[in-house]
């Protein structure tokens, strides 16, 4: 459960980045978008350990 609600929190953290730097500069840095959504990806389909 820990590594679900980790996974969401970055993929909204990278979004949220993303959509502040584009506001500012008018561009997106699409590889730093990349790696966040891939690592909260896996964090989401991480297992806990119990």
């Amino acid at each position: 459960m820990k590594t679900t609600v980790l996974g969401i929190l970055t993929i909204i953290a990278a979004a949220s980045g993303a959509a502040v730097e584009f506001l500012k500069t008018g561009t997106c840095n699409w590889t730093t978008l990349g790696l966040g959504i891939t690592g909260g990806w896996g964090l989401i389909h991480a297992k806990d350990a119990k």
